[in-house]
């Protein structure tokens, strides 16, 4: 390529200026393009606002995908979100599901289960929380149905022996009094040891009477 003249001294460009490579004239004014007609930089044609007679150009809006009008997208509609429901502690039982008394009581399993044992009148709360209690709550109902049969083999035991005593002579039923009393505080202790270990989270099964219960 031919040198072209240089502008000045200073001038150390030895290329011909751009305007007489490409034949066009850098200095002229731009002229107008008509953005009806100019495609989107990604190929899409602008949309056109006919009330006023102009494009409106390409903005983002999530709405209507990566692209939309100006004159619709504007600022969205904010919603806000529904007060949190403040939480009140319930005290009945769902559909279908029998009410718990140790729930409405405010009693722990554990207090409960301990409550069971409670010699002479440990029965009456087993037979209210082996009935009342729902099935997945295995803690108590085991404990509460484990106290019933207790109970009830100490009062057979000692029923049997209160009658053998009534029904022989003085001087043999005074030897009664001695097994009377030995299984009487036998009870009395393995209700208490049964009480401590029920109050400390702890599945204790008696002999016979705990593989019947479960």
């Amino acid at each position: 390529m031919p040198e072209g003249p240089r502008k000045s001294k200073y001038d150390t460009n030895p290329l011909p200026p751009i305007e007489e490579v490409l034949g066009v004239d850098t200095e002229a004014p731009t002229r107008p393009i008509d953005s009806a007609s100019a495609p989107d930089p990604f190929g899409q044609p602008m949309p056109t606002d006919p009330s006023a007679g102009h494009t409106t150009g390409w903005r983002p809006n999530a709405d209507t995908g990566p692209y939309a009008t100006a004159h619709d997208s504007g600022p969205r509609a904010y919603t806000p979100p529904p007060p949190p429901v403040p939480y009140a502690p319930q005290h009945f039982a769902p559909p279908g599901r029998p009410s718990s008394i140790l729930a409405q009581l405010g009693i722990t399993p554990n207090f409960g289960a301990m409550a069971c044992y409670a010699p002479y009148v440990g029965l009456v709360p087993s037979v209210i929380f082996a009935i009342s209690e729902p099935h997945d709550h295995t803690f108590i109902r085991f404990h509460a149905k484990q106290a019933i049969f207790a109970h009830i083999a100490f009062w057979a035991v000692t029923f049997v022996l209160g009658m053998m005593r009534a029904a022989l002579p003085w001087p043999v039923n005074m030897v009664l009094v001695i097994p009377q009393v030995l299984v009487t505080l036998s009870a009395i202790v393995g209700f208490v040891v049964l009480m401590i270990k029920s109050y400390h989270w702890k599945m204790v099964k008696l002999p016979i009477i705990g593989d019947q219960v479960e």
